[in-house]
């Protein structure tokens, strides 16, 4: 901690830098998960949204399953009916998240490790 502070008050930059990035990766996150709703025709309020959302994700970080598979997903549907979303919305909406948001991007760089193993000579 005290290195971190220490690099911190040198390179101030640095540290707005990276609090900008985090920003964007979480407001990518939430707009993601709202295009995810739009795409099954629901309106949902930037509040609800932020709920459901916040709520969720917090469940699935406190989980001991890794990246919290399926309690995430639980979680951001039971909230989000909760908060007036139909069920089936809400339920197809976390799922569509989760391909959409972990699962596309994980199999897209499946095909740059293969060139990557490739290159350094090993399998593939």
């Amino acid at each position: 901690m005290t290195r971190g502070l220490r690099l911190v008050s040198k390179r101030p930059a640095v540290f707005v830098l990276i609090l900008m990035l985090s920003a964007g990766d979480w407001t990518a996150t939430v707009a993601a998960l709202w295009l995810c709703f739009h795409a099954l025709g629901q309106q949902i309020g930037l509040g609800v949204l932020l709920t459901g959302f916040g709520l969720g994700v917090t469940a699935g970080f406190v989980t001991l399953i890794p990246g919290g598979l399926g309690i995430q997903d639980g979680s951001m549907a039971g909230i989000f009916s909760l908060l007036g979303v139909p069920i089936t919305v809400a339920v197809l909406a976390a799922i569509l998240f989760r391909v959409v948001y972990y699962f596309v991007p994980f199999l897209v760089s499946l095909g740059f490790y293969r060139r990557l193993f490739r290159g350094a000579g090993g399998p593939g």
